[in-house]
């Protein structure tokens, strides 16, 4: 149970630090394009989640939609399984991700960038 245990903590472990990697929270302390790079991946990951979120949500209105006009009773039961299997993205079950995360992902980014900058004015 022990080791199990460990085990679990390391998984946690590696996916907060890589999370954090994708996010682009440790990227920013490198200069160059790096990261750049990562923080513009980073805004297409999260648009891309919520397109699927938005896109499984719009298909179960459509289901439901038909189910009404047509009385199909696989339509019924279509989207009751598009319910029941809907995507949802999280960051290891702490945030989902969905366009609702860009305002805070901004505003810790730049959080962020002005206490480095006053970290290296500091050192001048």
């Amino acid at each position: 149970m022990v080791a199990n245990k460990s085990k679990n903590e390391l998984f946690f472990l590696k996916a907060v630090f890589k999370t954090a990697c994708y996010v682009g929270i440790f990227p920013l302390l490198t200069d160059g394009y790096t990261a750049k790079i990562h923080r513009v991946f980073s805004v297409v990951v999260i648009l891309s989640c919520d397109k699927v979120e938005k896109r499984a949500d719009n298909l179960i209105r459509t289901c439901i939609y038909i189910q009404a006009q047509t009385g199909d009773e696989n339509a019924s039961i279509l989207a009751n399984l598009a319910k029941d299997l809907r995507p949802k993205f999280s960051a290891a079950g702490f945030f989902d991700i969905n366009q609702r995360i860009l305002p805070t992902f901004f505003s810790n980014l730049s959080t962020y960038l002005i206490i480095i900058l006053q970290f290296k004015f500091s050192s001048l």
